[in-house]
């Protein structure tokens, strides 16, 4: 349009200039926020411009494009009336084209624009949600980490008061027997006698004692890994075969409880739906994450309705940031994920 002003005039240092100040508008505006009186400056300037060459009647397209990119819709209506007032010393053809042409643009990049506003403020929505359920998972991590820390200092804390108690007054006192015994065995040998006795007896007695305290030390249920696989050794409904794979020592107890969980709600369900004759279990665990495959050859479901009990399997992975799914596979399949590397990321985030 710049290009058709400059070879159409015939007062080219007039037309030049005002396409110049047109320009310098423009460019203007887009440096600066709170462009309306720009706006209206280059609205003068157009006229004038047009009153001195009826080609520059072409840039009220552009003011129009200007306008409805704005949203300023109201003043596109004396752009409209400017443009029927000069239309007739130009092709009103070619004038009504660039302004349906420059109006179409417009609205069709404002939509664009707001579609791609509306879905950052989402994603960033998105990301604060996120970034909360991090922080929400991390204190919930620390404070099960908190709970298991004290229940290992009270179960400590127990047993160091049993040896201390017990164990330690009673072989100080056999030792303080024998020291006497040894001291009048040349003086006294039938009393020498009668306290090493004493001293065997009393020393058997704290052996019992000793047995009975690391007996209660044990618990009565096998706990961790070896609670898994008593789950697994006492099904009795058909075949299963369980691989383990890694290392179960360090786990979290937050995490086998959940498959503990899990487990026992899987057979539990294929006692009672599945009609199946064999069942694969597998728990691998490595540095990034621990993960349980259950998997039947069993009648299946077309359609897996999520009843109360798939519910509470589905919240309790997802409630410290895991995986859940469950799935038809000519049997019921079900996968569990725990990403390990979770906590470190949200501790990463707090400290950040």
């Amino acid at each position: 349009m710049s290009l058709v002003i400059i070879l159409s005039t015939n007062n080219a240092f007039a037309d030049t200039g005002s396409l110049l100040i047109i320009l310098a508008i423009n460019v203007i505006s887009l440096k600066i926020k709170n462009h309306k009186w720009m706006t209206i400056i280059e609205v003068f300037v157009i006229i004038l411009a047009t009153y001195q060459n009826p080609v520059y009647a072409y840039f009220f397209g552009m003011l129009v494009y200007k306008l409805i990119s704005e949203k300023t819709y109201l003043a596109v209506m004396p752009v409209l009336l400017a443009t029927y007032v000069f239309s007739s010393y130009i092709e009103l053809e070619i004038l009504i084209s660039t302004m349906a042409l420059c109006a179409y643009f417009a609205y069709s990049i404002s939509v664009v624009s707001d579609k791609a506003l509306s879905l950052e403020k989402k994603h960033d929505n998105e990301r604060v949600v996120h970034s909360d359920v991090k922080i929400d998972l991390s204190m919930r991590l620390d404070s099960l980490d908190k709970v298991e820390h004290l229940a290992k200092l009270s179960e400590r804390s127990r047993i160091s008061m049993d040896f201390h108690d017990n164990i330690r007054h009673s072989i100080a006192g056999v030792l303080m027997q024998l020291q006497a015994a040894k001291k009048i065995e040349g003086v006294n040998k039938r009393k020498a006698e009668e306290l090493y006795e004493t001293s065997t007896k009393k020393l058997a007695r704290t052996l019992d004692m000793l047995r009975e305290i690391v007996h209660d030390m044990q618990p009565a249920d096998p706990i961790g890994i070896e609670h898994i696989k008593k789950i697994i050794e006492d099904f009795n409904f058909c075949e299963i075969d369980a691989i383990y794979t890694g290392n179960f020592t360090n786990i979290s107890v937050v995490y086998l409880e959940i498959i503990i969980v899990i487990l026992k709600e899987a057979v539990t369900n294929i006692t009672k739906h599945s009609k199946a004759t064999k069942v694969i279990v597998k728990l691998d665990l490595n540095d990034k994450f621990l993960r349980l495959y259950i998997k039947d050859n069993g009648l299946g479901c077309e359609s897996i309705t999520e009843n109360l009990g798939v519910r509470s399997m589905r919240n309790r992975v997802q409630n410290i940031g895991g995986n859940f799914s469950i799935g038809n596979d000519n049997g019921i399949v079900i996968v569990s994920v725990f990403f390990l590397a979770e906590r470190s990321v949200c501790y990463a985030h707090i400290n950040s």
